[in-house]
């Protein structure tokens, strides 16, 4: 993903967290589950200093989820946070085209 360009084998950011993006997409937005868990990720990425977005499409389906994990990837996120929906198939597939290589 989006990296530094000081070998940082994590793949990006300061190795304390300072600007490192992070999205989470959850399985829909609005959901009080969800609203839950994203604020406790928002606090601890900004308690390391990071960027933190949340998005996520506004029914809970595979194919909403799957647009949202490609456009973090194209933007270039350093972590990208799901709660996968059903059928995971569908964002399995999504996830594993924006998984980095491993560096040597």
């Amino acid at each position: 993903m989006r990296g530094d360009d000081n070998g940082d084998a994590n793949g990006g950011g300061d190795a304390d967290g300072e600007d490192l993006s992070v999205t989470f997409i959850p399985k829909n937005l609005g959901n009080p589950y969800f609203e839950t868990s994203n604020t406790g990720g928002e606090n601890a990425v900004t308690e390391f200093g990071g960027e933190f977005s949340e998005v996520g499409p506004q029914e809970d389906t595979p194919d909403g989820q799957v647009q949202y994990i490609n456009t973090a990837a194209q933007q270039g996120e350093d972590a990208i946070v799901i709660s996968g929906s059903d059928p995971p198939h569908r964002v399995t597939r999504s996830m594993r085209q924006v998984k980095p290589e491993p560096q040597s």
